[in-house]
């Protein structure tokens, strides 16, 4: 397992370097504290897994995220983990949703945080991951996993995507299309709801409202036989 870590400060490099060895002390290590040695690495290598700090304060005319896109450029490295280091919450939206990576660390950074990080990176993957690829508001390609979306709402001639990494919003389909994509594990609530089932918290039959992950949604006349009759199964199971 060769794994790159981009970043322009030393001491901190060398910390991070010694943390993953701990998890894995078999693994193999190359450190970049510039783009040109990064890309010359990734290039010349073949890396598995990539930890890239989006801040770079000797090259403030670039950071990981343009580094990102240009190894997601790469034919070899269009899935290969990225995983961002960053002391900024406000730069996490980009690095998740525009390059899709596979998780952030945030700094100061601690061996449990980057421990749980690659337990999750280790962990078995379902064969085909349920997922839909959509194209949002700002042009930018975005792969939505079933697991995560929340809810879709109708929603200014498309469709809002609420997920647990973000809204996403979808112009070129309605709620309508989304029953024939969209599995037994969503349900229709309303004519401009379409929910996750595992994200359901309550549901009030006499308001008709279902609260999900902290949000409360109207429940449709048409659709409240259905809803109860989930309700009803569920909690009987």
């Amino acid at each position: 397992m060769n794994i790159l870590i981009v970043e322009d400060d030393n001491l901190q490099a060398e910390a991070l370097k010694m943390i993953i060895s701990e998890y894995n002390s078999s693994w193999n290590f190359f450190i970049a504290n510039d783009t040109i040695i990064a890309t010359s690495l990734f290039t010349n290598n073949t890396i598995d897994i990539f930890f890239l700090d989006i801040e770079f304060t000797k090259e403030p005319e670039t950071d990981g995220l343009i580094l990102a896109e240009s190894i997601r450029a790469n034919p070899l490295y269009q899935s290969t983990p990225i995983l961002f280091i960053t002391g900024y919450k406000d730069k996490i939206y980009n690095a998740v949703n525009t390059i899709h990576c596979f998780d952030y660390i945030l700094k100061p950074y601690s061996k449990s945080a980057i421990f749980k990080t690659l337990d999750d990176l280790s962990a078995p993957k379902a064969p085909s991951a349920k997922s839909i690829t959509i194209k949002d508001f700002n042009g930018v390609y975005i792969v939505i996993y079933f697991e995560k979306l929340i809810y879709a709402e109708s929603y200014n001639h498309g469709v809002m995507f609420h997920t647990v990494d973000g809204d996403f919003h979808y112009i070129r389909h309605c709620i309508a299309d989304l029953t024939d994509i969209l599995d037994s594990s969503f349900l229709q609530i309303h004519k401009k709801y379409i929910v996750n089932k595992s994200f359901i918290t309550s549901y009030d039959k006499t308001t008709r409202y279902l609260h999900i992950n902290g949000v409360a949604l109207p429940v449709g006349r048409v659709y409240k036989p259905e809803v109860d009759y989930y309700i009803d199964e569920r909690i009987q199971n």
